[in-house]
């Protein structure tokens, strides 16, 4: 998780031991990619891995 940028979120709900989901922003992993500085942000869901 130490390529977040800025907010990070996670959904978790009770009834299971596991994340739902989750995501923040992440501008200066996307930008080394790219050669230059943008503002992504990103999720996912327990299903999408």
């Amino acid at each position: 998780m130490g390529y977040y940028t800025g907010a990070v979120f996670e959904v978790a709900h009770p009834d299971f031991s596991f994340s739902l989901g989750g995501g923040g922003r992440y501008d200066n992993m996307v930008g080394r990619f790219l050669g230059r500085r943008c503002a992504p942000a990103g999720s996912r869901s327990a299903s999408s891995g």
